[in-house]
């Protein structure tokens, strides 16, 4: 492995970022410089360049990731200093990189896709969130979303804390989704297979929920009129004659919500 940093000197507003096996890290900058440090496999060297207004880091050579384990155990990292100001898209692709991106920072959208890579993200958008991953977990926290998120996932665990959006959609098969404090203004719409979804002190104006096996429990902020129906699964709901919709549905998954 070496060490290679790169200072960004040409202005730009978007950011995209496709690395095979680079975790990818993006932190605030303490001199107000833009620099991107690449610990790396010297036969997978990242090209970063600036062009068409987008800064873009990549492999120039990509080779499969056991010839890494066969040369060193060592881990690549993609690291990302950034001035505090707002910017436009933020795209990242990786396959088995963590990527992290926290808080401060303002982008019109962010589109994030990892195949085993975790997630955890905590800057905000002006519009839109995307995340997608295969079998790594995802977390958002403390994020301000000025329009909707979706997050597909397979077996990956979801978690929403101090989330606020404009509309949510999740969709996941094995792994548990958790709303904490997490506030949609409109509509909330999650599916899942066999995993649990839990709601902690969160709410949406509109809320559809569907399982096949997994639990559906927690609390809502405020009174719903509830159509809650489970095959083979106990249910528990509060019964109010107003208030917003809250649609549930499981095979065999037990509901049990309240209010307050």
């Amino acid at each position: 492995y070496e060490d290679n940093t790169y200072e960004i000197t040409d202005g730009f507003d978007n950011i995209r970022v496709d690395s095979d096996v680079s975790d990818i890290v993006f932190k605030h900058s303490s001199d107000g410089r833009c620099i991107v440090e690449c610990h790396e496999n010297r036969d997978s060297i990242h090209s970063v360049t600036v062009k068409d207004n987008t800064l873009t880091i990549n492999n120039a050579e990509t080779y499969p990731w056991y010839i890494w384990l066969s040369i060193s155990f060592d881990s690549p990292k993609v690291t990302i200093y950034l001035p505090d100001t707002g910017y436009g898209e933020l795209d990242v692709e990786s396959d088995t990189g963590d990527v992290t991106v926290p808080g401060g920072f303002i982008f019109d959208n962010i589109d994030i896709s990892t195949d085993t890579g975790d997630v955890d993200l905590s800057a905000s958008t002006t519009g839109n969130i995307h995340v997608e991953s295969d079998t790594g977990d995802v977390e958002l926290s403390n994020v301000e979303c000025g329009k909707d998120i979706r997050i597909d996932v397979d077996t990956s665990d979801v978690d929403l804390i101090d989330v606020r959006c404009r509309n949510l959609v999740c969709e996941g098969d094995t792994g548990e989704i958790s709303l904490i404090r997490t506030i949609v203004s409109e509509s909330i719409r999650i599916q899942n297979g066999t995993g649990d979804v839990e709601f902690h002190d969160s709410d949406a104006s509109e809320i559809r929920v569907d399982t096949s096996t997994g639990d559906v429990s927690g609390n809502v902020l405020t009174p719903k009129v509830f159509d809650a129906r489970s095959k083979t699964g106990d249910v528990d709901v509060p019964n109010y004659a107003t208030g917003g919709s809250c649609t549930i549905r499981t095979s065999t998954g037990d509901i049990d919500i309240t209010v307050g």
